[in-house]
């Protein structure tokens, strides 16, 4: 392990930062383990609080009305609620995206053509305005599409 290590090894209560975080460190855990039994109900309530779910509950045993729509508000306050709407907001713009996979390995010549038969296919629908087809990734980090994503 230290085939890697260059020069003397110091101790680590020599090093500053170690000295540092070894002083921000252990009072937390002493009193974490003074009080333990604090420390995991605090735990189990954090763990109910975040998979709590509070809107399957109001919905299931309120009525219709406006004091099930307050209850669906105060359900705001339970991450759970909020799963799988965080990372992409509701789009009613229109848009449909239609990313088809082929083989791995495909040419790009092959690419080209399915890319032109799916766009001339999706085009032929009279509610279609415009149609735009990729294959491969782009030249920016935020794209690591392979060539067989259309």
């Amino acid at each position: 392990m230290g085939w890697f290590i260059r020069g003397q090894n110091s101790e680590e209560e020599k090093n500053p930062i170690n000295r540092f975080l070894i002083w921000l460190y252990k009072p937390v855990v002493d009193l974490a383990i003074r009080y333990r039994w604090l420390v995991l109900v605090c735990g189990v309530v954090l763990v109910v609080w975040v998979f709590f779910p509070w809107n399957s509950l109001v919905a299931r045993l309120l009525p219709a009305g406006r004091v099930q729509e307050m209850s669906f508000s105060v359900g705001k306050i339970f991450p759970y609620q909020n799963i799988g709407s965080e990372f992409m907001p509701p789009l009613y713009e229109g848009d449909l995206l239609y990313m088809p996979t082929t083989f791995p390995g495909i040419s790009p010549t092959k690419a080209r053509e399915l890319i032109q038969v799916t766009d001339r296919i999706i085009k032929s629908f009279p509610e279609v305005e415009t149609v735009f087809g990729k294959a491969g990734r782009a030249e920016t980090p935020t794209d690591p599409a392979p060539m067989d994503m259309i």
